[in-house]
């Protein structure tokens, strides 16, 4: 078995676009962020200058509490 170092998720193509239904998006990066911890990142471009801004990028997609928790979970995993 090959080990996973990084995980990427396309925030304005796919995550935003076109991945359906919500709820299996949301359970596969749930999947992702418990079983590979440190090892998802974001691919956009609302992370310019050592700003992060995705999670304003993903309110109105998924519910606030789940925004808030991926925004930690991923956020704390790139700039540790």
């Amino acid at each position: 078995m090959q080990k996973i170092d990084r995980i990427y998720f396309d925030i304005d193509g796919v995550i935003r676009g076109v991945a359906s239904p919500k709820e299996d998006v949301m359970a596969l990066l749930r999947y992702c962020l418990d079983n590979y911890p440190g090892a998802v990142y974001w691919l956009t471009t609302h992370c310019r200058g050592g700003e992060n801004h995705v999670d304003f990028a993903l309110r109105g997609e998924f519910s606030d509490e789940f925004v808030d928790e991926l925004y930690a979970k991923v956020f704390d995993s790139e700039y540790r």
